[in-house]
């Protein structure tokens, strides 16, 4: 249930998911319509109608229409996917699905499988439907979406892919659960009050090998160490702010360079480092508790307590 196009008309670029239509950061839910078919004499389904100026999924991607469109949705499983742009630049975006008599009609919308609560600014969503694509919209029951907290319970072990809304401010997960994590699609000016729990167990993370891996300001280890990384130490990106927990536990770094900008640097973080022999650390940086444990070659390493 995923196509990739171009909205090249109207500047945009677009991905509709299950359940939604992610737009240049911002995640617009899909309005259900589930179309009830009528079998019997005389019925020939129900006919469907749009207007021009907008866009119908087809199965080669999407054809913008250029003058109304009708189709007859007399087939239980018919699928329409209808996309209009409005001159401002919104999406209004309809699905239809043509049912077997006597199924059930009915409407639903993204935010209708999501929990939330009210918190300064607007709401705070705590739990969603498991999916394999989870996605957090914007708003909310008419309120913008400023915090997101999922735990297990919704990132469960079918999550294959997080979407997160642009202007949503911070965010706390646990990936403990979902280690089938593939893809993640967050804004960069979101916050993590935390590096999400679990992470080093996700695909996402795992596949990386070749690479110092981030997220939003969190160092969260390089998941093939030394041999892959193809370097003897271990330099952090400026910029950073935090290091995670156990990020780089056992590590086989000789030396580690931590910039300025980074303010924290989690428990355990370069734990048990039988080679290291070099550390470079900002003023002031706190230090996790164990951050350097049993660093043998390492002179008077430094020691942590929060």
């Amino acid at each position: 249930m995923k196509n990739c196009f171009e909205l090249a008309r109207h500047g945009l670029k677009c991905e509709a998911l299950w359940k939604a239509v992610l737009c240049e950061g911002a995640v617009y839910p899909w309005r259900h319509e589930y179309v009830r078919v009528r079998r019997g004499p005389g019925c020939w389904g129900y006919e469907i109608r749009l207007d021009a100026g907008g866009y119908v999924m087809e199965r080669g991607g999407p054809v913008y229409l250029e003058q109304g469109f009708r189709r007859v949705m007399d087939d239980p499983g018919d699928v329409l996917e209808y996309i209009a742009v409005s001159p401002g630049g919104g999406l209004d975006c309809v699905r239809y699905i043509a049912l077997e008599e006597g199924d059930e009609i009915a409407w639903r919308e993204l935010e209708q499988e999501l929990s939330w609560d009210e918190t300064d600014g607007g709401v705070c969503v705590r739990a969603c439907r498991p999916a394999e694509t989870v996605v957090i919209p914007a708003r909310a029951g008419g309120r913008a979406v400023v915090r997101v907290e999922l735990g297990p319970d919704s990132l469960t072990e079918v999550c294959r892919r997080l979407v997160i809304s642009e202007g949503v401010k911070e965010a706390c997960l646990d990936f403990s659960a979902s280690r089938g994590l593939e893809r993640l699609d967050i804004p960069e000016r979101l916050a993590l009050l935390e590096a999400p729990a679990g992470y080093y167990m996700t695909n996402w993370f795992r596949r990386r090998r070749w690479e110092q891996v981030y997220l939003n300001g969190w160092y969260l280890g390089t998941p093939g160490g030394m041999e892959l990384a193809g370097a003897d130490g271990l330099a952090i990106e400026p910029g950073t702010l935090a290091v995670a927990p156990g990020a780089d536990f056992k590590c086989p770094w000789r030396s580690i360079a931590v910039p300025g900008s980074v303010r924290s640097i989690g428990r355990s973080a370069f734990a048990d480092a039988p080679r290291l022999e070099r550390l470079s650390l900002p003023e002031g940086v706190e230090l996790g508790e164990n951050a350097f444990e049993c660093c043998p070659l390492l002179q008077n390493p430094p020691r942590g307590g929060r």
